[in-house]
């Protein structure tokens, strides 16, 4: 996000989510929270991927291709993340987390870049 001077934006529509049923108002940025308790983590994944998509939304045409990578690695975190949360597994569910997590791996150089 500040490689690509994304970061304010980021920050401003992090911000800028409405309480909704049992989402709370964020007052503060996410740069600025320190630590993540598990109900803020589980809150946070239901809009993390729609923030991360509307703040790089626009890009010139040499960013869509960083842009488009760190959506699909965000994407496959929260799959990821989502299937860790099940209280048992199966062969499906096991072979589901680790397809996220291989994606995962794919696009995850997309924020080591620079």
């Amino acid at each position: 996000m500040k490689m690509n001077e994304r970061l304010d934006k980021y920050n401003a529509i992090w911000l800028s989510v409405p309480a909704y049923h049992d989402l709370t108002p964020k007052n503060t940025s996410y740069e600025e929270v320190a630590q993540w308790n598990g109900k803020e983590m589980k809150e946070m994944s239901r809009y993390l991927l729609g923030v991360v998509t509307q703040s790089l939304r626009d890009g010139s045409p040499t960013q869509h291709s960083i842009f488009n990578r760190a959506i699909e690695c965000t994407l496959a975190l929260l799959e990821f993340y989502k299937y860790v949360r099940y209280k048992s597994h199966n062969d499906a569910t096991l072979s589901y987390m680790e397809e996220a997590l291989r994606r995962f791996h794919t696009f995850n150089d997309v924020f080591l870049l620079g």
